[in-house]
Order: structure tokens, then C-alpha cells, then sequence
């Protein structure tokens, strides 16, 4: 083993009626709470937070409520939850949306507002903003890079990670590795190159990706939890980790749960019916000797895996497998930069503006190095860098048009071309190119979105949390 402990990494594999039910029998059979929380001990609960609209894109509160009570059985002193969102949006939005903070209260432990927001609606000047910021994050050297953690989560005494699993376009299933990432704020989980780079280099050896699992790991490597809940009761198979339209809820009655983070995610992996060699993020963790020295050091305690395992659904590998109404995708060559956030747009142009791509003309969606010419010359979205800069010379940017009077033809600029640029683009900063873009009636359903936005704050919110961010 690499850990300092040298006991063999224990995995309970429960299946039961609810996660809560699995929760208490496996940790029975882990040797019970009060070998893992002291009396006296303040504890941090890691939950999962991706969007506030529930579950299981985020926790279930059900179960996060067991944990809690058992914590505090064995003595605990302070219990903490929280987490930086997968998305950058504020925490006080999840609170005004999901009541985290009093339901947790009632409990008997505190939500945490690591991004501050819970004073966004109070007269701050810089200089507070600054002081409060530098109060709740500590600097951690990680080589090279220096970044900033919740002292909340490296002061307290111990850890516990609890992830809702679901599908996940770039490593298979969401892991308890990618989940314990967003103890970072978003500046320090985002990667974006800039034009110092050739888009050539970060396609081909795939820097983000590469830059992704480091960054991953480097933040596993600062504190490693003593106990990892891998929630896979209900899961997304297919489209996810967010509902979409092509997602599927699967129910399995399983929760996998052991002494090491890594372990449990490698037997997660193996109960969903993947490859776990085949994972390049556990791959990378085993190159660097985190987690077990061997699958086999893994001690299995609960059901027999070979018994219930399942086959997951995974999601698309190609970005052409995700079909939309009146869009059509051309990809070249692409990194997982662009391929994971124009996934994300993708579906959720096929969930959420169903109606208003069904109105739209035929669009070709170019995304990529090289990608091929569009079907559609007409009505073009470049997404991407890579593709802006590549298909500066295809034929789309012009169309022949006949003149009025003497019928004879010309090229005149294509006017239909919208180009949403990044590397990787911004998720948010593409649904407001495609708002500006149409008429606003038109996108009947994506309006409606905008609108109910504004009145839940969520944009006053995230102006704040940018400044937050920025200081």
C-alpha cells in the first residue's frame, strides 16, 4: 500500500431499501462510526452540489441526514457540510432554491457558504469582501501553482465524502475523485488556454484533459478523506451527470462505501460494469501511487459484486450521436475542452429549448479542428477556437446572392453565422450568444428560462460570486 496506513483498503458493497437502510449496515460492518469520528472531533461532509433542482444531481439529503446523525452519535463536535457547486453558481442560490441551510440546522450541523455568497446581499466594499475571503481560504502550494482551500475543510478534524453517481461524458461515471475536486472554488477548477498555445498542441495531445486529471489528483493528494460514500442507489445512465433528455434513471438499491476514496471508486467502477484500466483518471492515480498498490489489496465485505453487478448505459462518445431537432454536427478533431461543454450545450439545447430548436432553420454545428463543410451553408454555429480558426477559409462565410434588377449573382458575406468562441467556450456565455443572437420569440422556451433567472437572482448572484472570484 502507498498510504501510510498499512491495513488493507476496506469496500462495503450494501444493497438494501434505501440508501439510508445501506448506509447503517455498511457502516456496521466497517467496524461502526466510532472508528472513524472521535469525541470532540469536527467533521466536514464533502456532499455533491451540481445545480439546484435536486436529486440526484445532487446529494440525497436522506442519506446525508444518516451520516450526520451517526457522526454526531459518535461524539462529534461541530459537523459541516458543503461543497463549491460543479457549476459556477453561488451558494446562496441553492439555499433560496433548496432551504439547505435551516433544513441542516434542524439537524444539528451548519451548511457552509464557501464562496462567501451568504453576504452578497450586504453592503460590502472591496476591502471587506477581501478581508472575509481571506479569512475563510487558506493558500496551499501544489508544486508550482498555489491555490486557495476553505480553511473550514483543512481545519476540521475529519473528512467524509458522500458523491451521487451518474454518468459522465469524459471518465465514464462521476467519481468520488471529480467530486472531492470542487473543494476548490471554480477559478482553480477552470482551464482555459489562451492564443500563446497552438489550439494545434492542445488537441493533439489533449492538454486539458491531461491538465484535468492532474489538477484532479493534486487536490485529492491535499487531505484525503477517512471515509467515501459512493451513492449509486439511483443513477443517470446514458446523458448526465444533469438530467437531459436522453437521460435514464436507474435504480440499482446499492451503496459502496470504504476506508479509501480511491478503492471505492474502483469498485464503483466494476459495479457499473466498467473497465477500470480503461479509466485514464484512475490510471493516473495508480501511476502516482495513490490509493491501493493492487485491485486485489481491496478487502470486498456485504454482497457479492460478481453477483449484482450491472452494465451502465454510458453517454455518447461522439458529439453526432446526440440528436437535435434541425441541428446538425460536423466535428473535426477535438480535446475534451470543447467536447465536454459543447456535450453540455448539446443536450442541453435538446432538454431545455426543445420547442425553439423545432422552429429554428437547419443549422450546422461546427466544432473542432478541421471539421468537415457544413450540409447547411446558410444557418452555421462555430463553437470553439479551434473551429473558428480553422474554417476561416470554408466556403459558408460567403453565399451567392442574385442581385434585384439585373438577376446576375454575387458573394455577399454570410450574415447567419453565429461563433461562439473559447478554448474551452463557456457554457453561460453561449446560452447568452444564443439568446442575443434569435429573437427573442423565436426561443420561446429559452426566454422563459431567462426570465425565471432574473427573478431568482441568480444573475445578481453570479455578478457577485465573478467579483468574489476575481479578487
Amino acid at each position: 500500500m502507498s498510504d501510510t496506513n498499512s491495513k488493507k483498503p476496506l469496500v462495503a458493497v450494501m444493497k438494501g431499501k434505501s440508501p439510508e437502510e445501506n448506509y447503517l449496515e455498511g457502516i456496521d460492518k466497517l467496524g461502526g462510526i466510532s472508528q472513524y469520528i472521535k469525541e470532540g472531533d469536527n467533521v466536514f461532509l464533502k456532499i455533491t452540489l451540481r445545480v439546484p433542482l435536486g436529486y440526484p444531481m445532487n446529494s440525497n439529503m436522506d442519506l446525508v441526514k444518516e451520516v450526520i446523525y451517526s457522526c454526531k452519535k459518535a461524539g462529534a463536535n461541530k459537523i459541516f457540510i458543503g461543497s463549491f457547486p460543479s457549476e459556477k453558481i453561488a451558494l446562496k442560490l441553492f439555499d433560496d432554491l433548496m432551504g439547505l441551510e435551516s433544513y441542516f440546522k434542524t439537524l444539528g450541523a451548519e451548511f457552509v457558504y464557501l464562496d462567501n455568497s451568504d453576504y452578497y446581499n450586504q453592503k460590502l466594499n472591496v476591502k471587506n469582501l477581501k478581508d472575509l475571503k481571506a479569512d475563510s481560504l487558506k493558500d496551499i502550494n501544489i508544486g508550482e501553482k498555489k491555490i486557495k482551500v476553505p480553511e473550514v475543510i483543512t481545519n476540521s478534524d475529519k473528512i467524509i465524502v458522500i458523491t451521487q453517481v451518474n454518468i459522465n461524458p469524459l471518465f465514464m461515471c462521476d467519481l468520488s475523485l471529480i467530486n472531492y475536486f470542487s473543494i476548490l472554488p471554480a477559478k482553480f477548477r477552470d482551464i482555459k488556454y489562451d492564443n500563446n498555445i497552438l489550439n494545434e498542441e492542445i488537441v493533439k495531445n489533449d492538454l486539458f484533459r491531461q491538465d484535468l486529471i492532474s489538477n484532479i489528483l493534486n487536490t485529492y493528494a491535499i487531505r484525503k478523506p477517512i471515509l467515501t460514500i459512493n451513492d449509486v442507489f439511483y443513477v443517470l445512465e446514458k446523458a448526465g451527470p444533469l438530467i437531459y433528455r436522453d437521460s435514464n434513471l436507474k435504480k440499482t438499491n446499492v451503496l459502496i462505501m470504504g476506508t479509501d476514496l480511491i478503492s471505492v471508486d474502483v469498485i464503483t467502477l466494476r459495479f457499473l460494469g466498467f473497465d477500470v484500466f480503461k479509466n485514464d483518471l484512475l490510471s493516473r492515480a495508480f501511476e502516482r501511487s495513490l490509493g491501493p498498490e493492487h485491485i486485489s489489496d481491496i478487502k470486498l465485505i456485504g454482497e457479492d459484486l460478481g453477483k449484482i453487478s450491472i452494465k451502465l448505459n454510458q453517454s455518447c462518445l461522439k458529439l453526432e450521436d446526440i440528436k437535435i431537432p434541425n441541428i446538425f454536427v460536423n466535428s473535426g478533431k477535438i480535446c475534451s475542452g470543447c467536447f465536454l461543454k459543447a456535450y453540455h450545450l448539446l443536450n442541453f439545447m435538446n432538454s431545455r429549448m426543445i420547442k425553439d430548436v423545432k422552429y429554428i432553420p437547419n443549422h450546422s454545428f461546427l466544432v473542432g479542428l478541421n471539421p468537415p463543410e457544413p450540409q447547411f451553408n446558410n444557418n452555421v454555429i462555430v463553437f470553439g477556437d479551434c473551429a473558428i480558426k480553422s474554417t476561416k477559409n470554408y466556403k459558408f462565410y460567403t453565399k451567392i446572392k442574385k442581385t434585384l434588377l439585373k438577376k446576375k449573382e454575387k458573394e455577399v458575406k454570410n450574415k447567419n453565422i453565429l461563433t461562439l468562441s473559447g478554448c474551452p467556450p463557456d457554457f453561460k456565455n453561449c446560452l447568452k450568444q444564443i439568446f442575443e443572437y434569435y429573437d427573442k420569440s423565436d426561443l420561446p422556451n429559452l426566454n422563459y428560462l431567462m426570465r425565471s433567472l432574473r427573478t431568482s437572482n441568480f444573475f445578481e448572484y453570479n455578478k457577485k460570486l465573478n467579483k468574489w472570484e476575481d479578487l
